[in-house]
């Protein structure tokens, strides 16, 4: 069980940072998945909820689609 938590805060505030910065072009649903992806990191931190394989791939998922390595 990983219950690393310094390295959800420092994706979530990675994430907060590309929806703040108003020099990004994205369009609403991209953003929908940035902010699908912070949620679903920051409930696991909230929750104390062991970071597994599953919460991983989704992540990783979520920001490959977002940065157009793979299509959604």
């Amino acid at each position: 069980m990983i219950k690393d938590y310094q390295d959800i805060d420092d994706l979530v505030q990675g994430i907060k940072a590309i929806l703040s910065d108003n020099r990004c072009s994205y369009s609403s649903e991209e953003r929908e998945l940035l902010v699908n992806c912070m949620l679903k990191l920051q409930e696991t931190k909230d929750k104390k909820l062991e970071i597994n394989l599953e919460l991983i791939l989704k992540v990783v998922e979520i920001l490959a689609t977002f940065f157009g390595l793979i299509s959604s």
